[in-house]
């Protein structure tokens, strides 16, 4: 179907267009794409008959301004100015789906029972999203919110020893008996980053078995509860044993280090709460819902 664009374009244009619609079998979004690149004045000037607030009608149905608007919202959103070449674009794409959807009407496919179950979930997701939308609308996260959360979060942090990182050296090997074994060689003398590049089985063997810095959060359970408890320059006692075998391991060195500024973490703060005010009302509005099972 011609759009109302199409009296003011070249014939080149037309034949291109016409040929591209003709191999498009990349999907909706892209061929979608291609013709709003090839729209080339503004809709909106084209149309005069058109009535205040629509950008265009497809068969006698509307397309809104407002339905524009929230679709440049939305590129906007995700970082695409506002333009009016994107705005003419998205009312290429709103003009084609609505073609679309009428012949979908036309040929009757809407009222099969699989097309019903998917409109109802389609209309609950919506549903869904404006209930979540309009109780955050209603109850925003205040700055005191953001930085009480912000405070717990640091002091979980320094609890946990999350605010010291460690540099250790590690030699992994298949039994424990080796791991004593070396454990007692390193005591007499002998040079652990030499061991490590001669026995262990880590990816670490290269540089002699040193590691980045590492906070606890980050080391498994059975080896943070036995490093935050050395000093620097320490030598675990026993060999620790993990699921890539049984490790010998040292504290080189312990470095203090700072939470991210408030500023810095405002928005994954904001986004936190958020999502446990969501989970809130979903929780309250489950637990008064009459519910009933097989």
């Amino acid at each position: 179907m011609p759009t109302i664009r199409s009296r003011y374009e070249s014939k080149e244009v037309q034949a291109r267009r016409r040929a591209g619609a003709s191999r498009c079998s990349i999907g909706l979004e892209a061929c979608l794409a291609v013709m709003g690149m090839l729209v080339c004045t503004s809709v909106w000037a084209q149309t005069p008959g058109v009535p205040a607030g629509v950008a265009a009608t497809v068969n006698g149905a509307t397309i809104t301004k407002a339905q524009v608007d929230q679709a440049v919202a939305a590129a906007s959103a995700q970082g695409r100015p506002d333009s009016p070449e994107l705005r003419q674009s998205i009312i290429e794409q709103l003009i084609v789906r609505e073609v679309l959807a009428q012949e979908s009407i036309k040929q009757k496919l809407d009222r099969s029972a699989a097309a019903k179950l998917q409109l109802a979930a389609a209309r609950q997701n919506v549903l869904v999203d404006l209930l979540l939308t309009e109780h955050l609308a209603k109850n925003p996260i205040s700055d005191a919110a953001m930085s009480a959360e912000y405070q717990r979060q640091v002091r979980m942090l320094e609890e946990r020893g999350g605010n010291q990182q460690y540099r250790l050296r590690q030699i992994t090997v298949v039994t424990e008996a080796e791991a004593r074994n070396l454990i007692a060689r390193i005591r007499k003398g002998e040079s652990m980053a030499d061991l490590a590049k001669q026995y262990s089985g880590s990816a670490s063997k290269e540089q002699g078995g040193l590691l980045d810095w590492l906070s606890p959060l980050q080391m498994l359970p059975a080896v943070s509860s036995v490093i935050v408890n050395l000093q620097a320059d320490t030598l675990a006692a026993a060999p620790i044993a993990t699921p890539g075998g049984w490790n010998v391991l040292k504290v080189e060195e312990i470095r203090s280090v700072k939470p991210p500024a408030f500023e810095q973490t405002r928005d994954q703060i904001r986004e936190t709460l958020a999502r446990e005010q969501r989970s809130a009302l979903i929780r309250k509005l489950r637990a008064e819902a009459k519910v009933v099972t097989p």
